[in-house]
């Protein structure tokens, strides 16, 4: 909406709930791609969609990395030594990016990648931009609410804090995110998971937690993706009961 393009809420659920299924294929760029594809459609300009599907992208590595940094450095880094950086670093080049976006000459420039009418190119506002990484942020600290909550069902005696849920599941889902062979972060996410959680709970109790954890989380996704196929698309416009 704030490059001037219209896609109602119920569009942008359908198109979000779906296109999220192509992070369980290897490679990554099948979630993005996919919410690019059907937000165009959906009568988005293919800039604006895949612009916008990009950003989502890097404003979730940048918040993600700046809360793990604020709430997990510590068990991170005794078991990967190095991890400062490598969060300074994300956040620096998400930082970029939305610069890059923000100012308008960069942003033609990359808008000739994919599509030949730069000039029809605005730049999403100020206020936009804050509403999409304040809206990560809470997408992130939901996140581990809903770990802390799980935990306290599978193991209800774990000294788990919400910082600590935030922090571990924020970090294993970056983990996996940025390892582009994973589908769905498989076993890199479960990795740092355990690595982080083995030393407040236990290696077995880590391994369980990580498991149910993964269990659960494909398992929301499926579940919120039936209810979207039930919808019927209708190209540039609104969706309809199938």
């Amino acid at each position: 909406a704030s490059w001037g393009a219209r896609l109602s809420a119920r569009q942008a659920v359908r198109i979000w709930v779906l296109s999220i299924l192509g992070k369980y294929l290897p490679g990554k760029v099948w979630a993005v791609a996919g919410m690019a594809v059907m937000a165009q459609e959906a009568g988005v300009p293919p800039w604006a969609a895949a612009g916008s599907a990009i950003l989502l992208q890097v404003m979730a590595l940048g918040t993600g990395a700046l809360l793990v940094a604020a709430l997990g450095l510590g068990p991170l880094e005794a078991g990967h030594p190095g991890s400062r950086p490598a969060l300074a670093a994300i956040v620096v080049l998400s930082v970029a990016a939305l610069v890059a976006v923000l100012y308008r000459p960069i942003a033609e420039r990359l808008v000739r990648f994919v599509a030949k009418d730069a000039a029809a190119v605005t730049t999403p506002s100020f206020p936009a931009i804050g509403a999409g990484i304040a809206a990560n942020v809470v997408a992130w600290v939901v996140y581990g609410l809903g770990l802390w909550g799980l935990a306290r069902g599978v193991l209800p005696e774990a000294p788990l804090t919400v910082s600590d849920s935030i922090a571990v599941f924020t970090a294993s889902y970056l983990a996996g995110l940025l390892f582009l062979l994973a589908p769905g972060g498989l076993v890199v996410r479960e990795a740092v998971f355990i690595l982080m959680l083995e030393g407040k709970l236990g290696a077995a109790n880590a391994v369980a937690l990580a498991a149910v954890s993964r269990l659960a989380m494909t398992v929301a996704d499926v579940c919120a993706a039936i209810p979207a196929l039930l919808i019927r698309r209708e190209p540039g416009g609104d969706r309809t009961p199938g």
